[in-house]
């Protein structure tokens, strides 16, 4: 019995160590995720001044008329709508 207790303590304590190295990566990924979630800010490239500034750097331009408007099925609940 005495023999096998050193690779015991040697296993052991590879164990805990390995599980508080999960611990402290788990918590050092969360605490970067709330960082960057928090704190995001967007810069766009192109600042158009008027419609016709917007409208003419566009590589594709669409035109549309509204034929009807319907109302349709309400969503069951739970169901997500539809990403366009």
């Amino acid at each position: 019995m005495r023999r096998w207790l050193p690779l015991w303590l040697i296993a052991s304590a590879v164990l805990a160590l390995a599980l508080m190295g999960q611990i402290v990566v788990q918590h050092v990924h969360q605490a970067q995720q709330a960082d960057t979630t928090s704190s995001l800010h967007f810069a766009w490239a192109f600042h158009p001044k008027s419609f016709r500034e917007a409208r003419d750097s566009t590589d594709l331009l669409v035109l549309a008329n509204v034929a009807s408007v319907q109302r349709g099925a309400d969503r069951r609940p739970g169901e997500r709508a539809a990403k366009w």
